[in-house]
C-alpha cells in the first residue's frame, strides 16, 4: 500500500517531468531560428530536440496514467472536505487541446516525410482541380485555398492556399502533357512546380523568401516533397500529379508547436 510520503515522490517526480517537457518545446522551437547553422546542421539539431521532447512527453503520459488514482483520491478528499483548499480554475479544454496537438507533432515524427500515399485521381482539367480544391477544403475546415491561372497564362496557374491560424503559401502549377514514361505527348497533367510559405501578416511577393527561419524551412520541406514526386515520376508506372501530396504537407506543416 502507498503511503503519503510515496504518493508525494510520485507527484514531485511528475512535476519535474512536466518541467522537462515545458522545457524541450520552447528548445526545439529555437531549433529553426539559428541562420548561422547551414540546413544538415539545423536538421540535426532538430532531430536531437524533437527526440527530447518525444521522450519527455511520453514518459510524462506514462507518469500521468500511473498517479491518476492519486489525482483522484485527492479530488475525492477535496470533495469531502474541502475547508481550507484554494484551487484554481483552468479553461476547459485547453489541456486537452495541447495533448491533441502534442500527438500530432509526435505523429508527424513517427511517420516521417515520404510516406504518403495518394487518395484521389489525378486532375486532367481545370475542372478536375477544382473539383479536387474543393473537396479538400470540405475536408480540412483550417484550409483555405484560391486557384487562378497565373497572368491568364494557360499553362501556369498560382495555389493560393492559407492554413487558419498559422501561415499561407504560394503554390505554383505547370499543366503539360505526360505520357506513361513521363516525356511529353501523353494526357494532361498538372505538378506543383514551387511552393513559398509565409507568416499569415508577411506582404511579401512569391518569389521572395519569408522572413522567418521556421516558414523558410518548410518552404524547404515543401520543395524536397516536390522535388521527390518528380523523380518518382520518371518512374511510375502511370503519370501522377504531386497536388495532392503538397496540399497534404501544407495542410499538416511540420511545426514544432
Amino acid at each position: 500500500m502507498e503511503t503519503p510520503t510515496s504518493q508525494i515522490q510520485s507527484l514531485n517526480s511528475a512535476l519535474s517531468t512536466l518541467s522537462r517537457v515545458r522545457t524541450s518545446l520552447p528548445s526545439l522551437l529555437r531549433s529553426f531560428a539559428v541562420p548561422t547553422l547551414s540546413s544538415s546542421e539545423r536538421a540535426t539539431i532538430y532531430h536531437d530536440r524533437s527526440t527530447e521532447a518525444s521522450s519527455s512527453i511520453s514518459s510524462l503520459n506514462s507518469q500521468l496514467k500511473s498517479i491518476q488514482h492519486i489525482l483522484d483520491q485527492t479530488l475525492q478528499s477535496e470533495l469531502e472536505d474541502p475547508v481550507g483548499i484554494v484551487v484554481q480554475e483552468r479553461e476547459e479544454g485547453t489541456a486537452g487541446d495541447l495533448w491533441r496537438r502534442l500527438g500530432e507533432v509526435l505523429k508527424r515524427e513517427k511517420v516521417g516525410a515520404g510516406e504518403f500515399v495518394g487518395g484521389l485521381e489525378s486532375p486532367k482539367t481545370p475542372e478536375e482541380l477544382r473539383e479536387l480544391v474543393s473537396g479538400w477544403m470540405e475536408r480540412n475546415q483550417r484550409v483555405k485555398v484560391g486557384l487562378e491561372p497565373s497572368d491568364g497564362r494557360e499553362e501556369q496557374w498560382e495555389l493560393k492556399f492559407v492554413l487558419r491560424g498559422t501561415m499561407r503559401a504560394v503554390v505554383m502549377l505547370h499543366w503539360s502533357d505526360v505520357d506513361e514514361e513521363g516525356g511529353a505527348g501523353g494526357e494532361r497533367m498538372v505538378q506543383v512546380e514551387r511552393v513559398a510559405c509565409f507568416g499569415l501578416k508577411e506582404d511579401r511577393a512569391s518569389y521572395l523568401q519569408s522572413q522567418y527561419n521556421l516558414f523558410q524551412s518548410i518552404s524547404a520541406t515543401a520543395m524536397e516533397t516536390v522535388s521527390r514526386s518528380l523523380r518518382k515520376l520518371e518512374t511510375a508506372e502511370k503519370p501522377i500529379s504531386n497536388v495532392e501530396e503538397v496540399l497534404t504537407l501544407l495542410s499538416n506543416p511540420p511545426l514544432p508547436f
